[in-house]
């Protein structure tokens, strides 16, 4: 083991997309001032999470903490290392779920030389070209949300004119039905007052009707008086 060292006290899943570095740095002779990345390392990408809470450069031998976040959802990973700055790099286990697990852990400081350094920058190439990708990405998923928002209102807009063409087509039923109903009252009106007339002269009939038979009465009995003298001075 070398003699700079980093004495590991915590490192913990703090939340879900958060994770929480304490410990001590011994034998550096100065405090590093490089800002911490956590670097993590799937199987088929590296993430790099940057400090969101961190102490300033301390002194030798004293505590330090760090917290980092994930920028997207975490995914899993096999190695962790922190980054401080250009130079410092320090292996780290397999972080904890339970900050009452953690134990002591003597952990070496690396000096990162040239080939580190080239990984790291190709690492940082990566990402770049990661977050030019998502750039891409985001401009056509907005591109493809304002064409479906514009499909939504045009339809929108053409279920109202059906819905307005409906109504106009509706009203004109109506109205011609109203029509309709009012000239079948006119009719029924109309067949109301013949009835009414007819009911009328049918009385009208009846009563003449029973006026000639009245006549007729009448008449027969004055035909009978006329016959009976007659036939009474015949006799003998």
């Amino acid at each position: 083991m070398g003699s700079e060292t980093f004495e590991l006290k915590r490192f913990v899943w703090a939340t879900p997309d958060r994770l929480e570095i304490d410990g001590r740095f011994v034998g550096l002779g100065a405090a590093p001032t490089g800002r911490p990345v956590l670097v993590l390392r799937g199987t088929e990408r590296t993430h790099r999470l940057p400090a969101v809470d961190d102490d300033a450069p301390v002194g030798e031998g004293e505590d330090w903490h760090a917290a980092f976040a994930w920028l997207e959802a975490p995914t899993a990973f096999g190695a962790a290392e922190l980054e401080l700055g250009d130079e410092l790099l320090v292996d780290l286990p397999e972080p904890v779920r339970d900050a009452d697990e953690s134990e002591l852990d003597i952990l070496d400081v690396r000096r990162r030389g040239g080939t580190e350094r080239l990984r790291a920058q190709s690492e940082l190439l990566a990402v770049r070209s990661e977050l030019g990708e998502a750039h891409v990405i985001r401009e056509r998923v907005e591109k493809e949300l304002a064409r479906a928002q514009a499909d939504v209102e045009e339809e929108r807009a053409g279920r109202a004119a059906d819905a307005k063409s409906f109504r106009e087509g509706l009203l004109q039923a109506q109205g011609a039905a109203e029509e309709t109903v009012a000239d079948a009252l006119g009719e029924i009106e109309t067949l109301r007052a013949r009835i009414a007339e007819l009911t009328s002269t049918g009385a009208e009939a009846e009563r003449l009707r029973t006026r000639l038979s009245s006549i007729r009465d009448i008449l027969a009995d004055g035909t009978g008086d006329t016959r009976s003298p007659g036939g009474d001075g015949a006799a003998p």
